[in-house]
């Protein structure tokens, strides 16, 4: 090759690896969080000719937060009103549909709770946990307890060794907004039993006062003035 074809030829010397940069700034791009195409990370969407709200990622933030919070049984954790199926000619499962339906349509424009009664199998819990998914998706926080579980867990509290109290364990019965207590009717109804049930509704009661909303008490197989009894 004359000398002056070779200066027309730059040559480069190739190497068998990848760049150490390269694979760097691959790691990088792996490791990185995805940012939000509605917000960019700022937590704010601009809605054209509307302004700004909060971008959907915080709520559906939100919304898994407050699932998780609920203590939802898996057993119903898919339970909504748009899979509850009335059993044909059974008006008073339609009934309570359109109750439970409706304290979450209006809520928090109600003025009390749902207490739905009746046999094994009827849908009381598949609607009392479709309505605190409702609210849960309305950003409302709820809480879902086994009214047996949650007397053991009072229980287990006066024993010395315990790392909790009552005051404790009570404490989000208290203060969450929405309560289910299933299973009231399972319970044998001990003086204590009755007292504690009496404590809770009265407690609750007492904070929506404070707070000037409405707390509810959805509850199972048990009376209480201030709710809607539904008979399945």
């Amino acid at each position: 090759m004359s000398a002056q074809l070779a200066k027309n030829y730059q040559l480069s010397v190739i190497s068998d690896a990848a760049p150490a940069s390269n694979n760097t700034s691959e790691v990088a791009r792996q490791d990185s969080p995805e940012v939000c195409a509605f917000c960019y990370g700022t937590g704010m969407e601009v809605v054209p000719g509307k302004g700004a709200r909060h971008c959907r990622c915080r709520t559906e933030e939100r919304q898994a937060k407050l699932f998780a919070a609920a203590h939802l049984p898996r057993r119903y954790e898919q339970c909504s009103f748009a899979n509850y199926h009335p059993v044909p000619g059974n008006g008073t499962q339609l009934q309570a549909f359109n109750y439970a339906f409706k304290l979450v349509d209006e809520y928090p424009a109600i003025d009390r709770g749902l207490l739905f009664m009746g046999p094994v199998g009827t849908g009381k819990t598949h609607l009392s946990t479709a309505i605190l998914r409702g609210l849960i998706e309305k950003g409302i926080p709820c809480l879902f307890y086994e009214f047996g579980a949650l007397l053991k867990e009072i229980q287990n509290s006066y024993n010395p060794i315990s790392q909790t109290s009552e005051l404790k364990v009570l404490a989000p019965v208290y203060e969450t907004e929405v309560l289910v207590l299933d299973e009231l009717g399972a319970v044998k109804p001990t003086d204590w039993v009755r007292d504690t049930m009496m404590q809770i509704i009265n407690t609750r009661y007492n904070v929506s006062l404070r707070k000037r909303h409405w707390k509810i008490a959805l509850a199972r197989d048990s009376e209480a003035a201030s709710m809607r009894c539904v008979k399945l």
